[in-house]
């Protein structure tokens, strides 16, 4: 290690996994680093740092994260957040929807208008409009038919809420949505059925 660094190889935040004299196990991030003085002298300069609950707190979040992954992979409800204006572009959307509706992720992601233009044209009207009950209550919920990438349109139940600033102006909507084509012959006796 010592030859390395006169060669001019700075070692930085190795982690090294040791034994506490109290039996815990402790992990440290060994920087080690060359400075060159006057006449030519060379110094060694190490930094030495426990950094164990860090590492405890980034194990802890993989999980978590895995977890929550695995839940949104899983669910039957595809969950979403979009722009609070606009035709309502998606930010996120769990990567359930391809087995749900046949779309990529990245296509609700890429394309602004992605949701607004595979909206029936039926239903359309009554989407947008029914969404200014959302900003006057923070909660909506609707059901409308939505393009399946196979080309067909599935019913879809959606429930959404406003995320506010401190001043009360909508930042993000934050909700969720399932395929309610099960309960087809509801729809077909009433089509439109706002809430």
């Amino acid at each position: 290690r010592a030859q390395r660094l006169v060669l001019g190889e700075n070692l930085v935040a190795e982690e090294w996994e040791i034994q506490h004299r109290n039996g815990e196990s402790r992990i440290l991030s060994i920087s080690t680093s060359i400075l060159l003085g006057e006449e030519g002298r060379i110094y060694i300069l190490g930094l030495i740092q426990d950094v164990t609950t860090q590492k405890q707190a980034e194990a802890t979040h993989r999980l978590l994260q895995e977890r929550l992954e695995f839940l949104l992979d899983s669910s039957p409800a595809m969950i979403y957040s979009c722009k609070p204006d606009g035709d309502y572009a998606a930010t996120f959307i769990s990567r359930n929807v391809e087995q749900i509706l046949g779309y990529e992720a990245e296509e609700f992601l890429n394309e602004e208008s992605f949701w607004a233009s595979r909206l029936h044209p039926d239903d359309r009207e009554r989407i947008f409009t029914g969404i200014s009950d959302l900003f006057k209550h923070g909660i909506h919920k609707h059901e409308y038919r939505f393009l399946h990438h196979d080309g067909h349109y599935v019913w879809i139940r959606d429930e959404l809420r406003v995320v506010a600033d401190d001043e009360g102006q909508p930042i993000e909507i934050i909700g969720y949505f399932a395929d309610i084509s099960d309960l087809s012959l509801i729809h077909i006796s009433e089509p439109t059925r706002p809430y």
